[in-house]
C-alpha cells in the first residue's frame, strides 16, 4: 500500500519474541538496533506497518519448544489478526512468503508455530518458506535440533522451502567481495540479492501468470 506521504508501505508481518529489533525496523534501523536517522528515513521509498507487527516480552533462549510452547499460542491471535489485516488489503492474494531463522529459538519455534497458523488460516493460499541455515560451527549448542524441529514444520506447512546456508554465503563473500573476515550486512546483502533475483516478478511470467513471485506461482502448479 502507499501512506499519504508517498512512501510505499512493505505489506508483511514482523514477529519477534522481544521488542529490540521490530521496533528497530519500525524506526527505520536493522537487525543491530540502531535507529535510521529521521531525515534519511523520511528520504526511503517504504517502510514497515506497525500495526503489522507482534512481540512478546522474554526472548525464546535458544529453545524451539520455547518459541513453539510458550510464546507462539501468547501470540496466536495477534499473528492471526496481523496476517488477515494484510491479506484483505491484497486485490490478489498470490501467497504467502515466510523468511525466518532456524539455529535460534525464536526463528525456529515460533516461526514454526506461525507457519502451522498460517496454513490452517489459509488452508488453499501457496506458502512459501525461506529459512536461513547456521553456520557448521555456530554458537548455539542445540541448533541442529531447532534446525532439524523447524524443517519438519516446514515441509509440514509449506508449498515450497528455500534454504539459505551461512556457510555457502560466507564463502562467496570471501571470494567475491575479497572479505577475510565478511561482515554480517555483507552477509544480509548477499541472501537478500540472491532472493531479490530469484523472487521478484519479471516481464516474462507477469506476461503469462500475472504479478507476483514466480517461485510461490510455480509451487502453486506444482503442488
Amino acid at each position: 500500500g502507499e501512506r499519504s506521504s508517498g512512501q510505499l508501505c512493505a505489506r508483511a508481518v514482523l514477529l519477534d519474541t522481544e521488542p529490540r529489533v521490530v521496533q528497530s525496523c519500525l524506526a527505520g534501523g536493522g537487525a543491530g538496533g540502531t535507529p535510521e536517522p529521521q531525515q534519511h528515513r523520511q528520504q526511503r521509498r517504504w517502510i514497515y506497518d506497525a500495526s503489522s507487527s507482534a512481540w512478546h516480552q522474554g526472548g525464546a533462549a535458544n529453545n524451539w519448544a520455547c518459541g513453539f510452547n510458550v510464546h507462539g499460542p501468547c501470540l496466536e491471535e495477534k499473528i492471526l489478526d496481523c496476517l488477515s489485516h494484510e491479506v484483505e488489503a491484497c486485490d490478489r492474494l498470490g501467497g504467502l512468503l515466510a523468511l525466518h531463522s532456524v539455529a535460534g529459538g525464536t526463528g525456529s519455534g515460533l516461526g514454526s508455530y506461525a507457519l502451522r497458523l498460517a496454513r490452517d488460516a489459509f488452508p488453499s493460499t501457496t506458502i512459501g518458506s525461506v529459512s536461513v541455515w547456521p553456520f557448521e560451527g555456530g554458537e548455539v549448542s542445540v541448533q541442529c535440533y531447532n534446525a532439524a524441529l523447524s524443517l519438519a514444520n516446514v515441509y509440514e506447512h509449506t508449498d515450497m522451502a528455500v534454504v539459505c546456508e551461512n556457510e555457502r554465503y560466507l564463502e562467496l563473500c570471501r571470494l567475491s567481495l575479497a572479505e577475510p573476515r565478511p561482515s554480517l550486512n555483507s552477509l544480509n546483502a548477499a541472501i537478500s540479492g540472491s532472493l531479490v533475483r530469484a523472487m521478484m516478478p519479471c516481464k516474462s511470467t507477469s506476461s503469462v501468470y500475472g504479478v507476483g513471485c514466480p517461485l510461490l506461482q510455480l509451487a502453486s502448479h506444482l503442488c
